[in-house]
């Protein structure tokens, strides 16, 4: 929470349901989806976002334009609207989410908008 107090990110924002994700050996990899409703994030002045910290070299979210690749201690945030999908994995891999709310777009706990690839 540190960097992302010193980053400014926070200002607006709440950051809440921080867990850690491991995706097994074997695993489908998800279908493109948004964390929050894309109509909502297209009227707010402040977006929500996501964060993902890789806890594991070759960490990768599948986005609609090609994989995003990180290693260990890097960090991604993304637009509460962004068209993304969990990878499918040949190793366990374990890696860090969270959110960033906005009190503009409400989330729905567990809860994501699934979209086409093309979007």
């Amino acid at each position: 929470l540190v960097f992302l107090k010193k980053s400014g990110v926070l200002s607006g924002r709440i950051a809440t349901s921080p867990v850690a994700l491991s995706s097994l050996v074997g695993c489908d990899r998800q279908q493109f989806h948004t964390d929050f409703d894309a109509d909502q994030c297209a009227r707010a002045k402040i977006l929500p976002l996501g964060v993902l910290l890789a806890l594991q070299d070759e960490t990768r979210l599948l986005s609609t334009a090609g994989p995003i690749r990180l290693e260990r201690g890097d960090v991604l945030l993304f637009d509460g609207d962004f068209v993304h999908a969990g990878a499918a994995y040949a190793h366990t891999n374990t890696r860090v989410h969270m959110y960033l709310d906005s009190p503009e777009v409400p989330r729905r706990p567990d809860t994501t908008y699934l979209r086409s690839s093309d979007h």
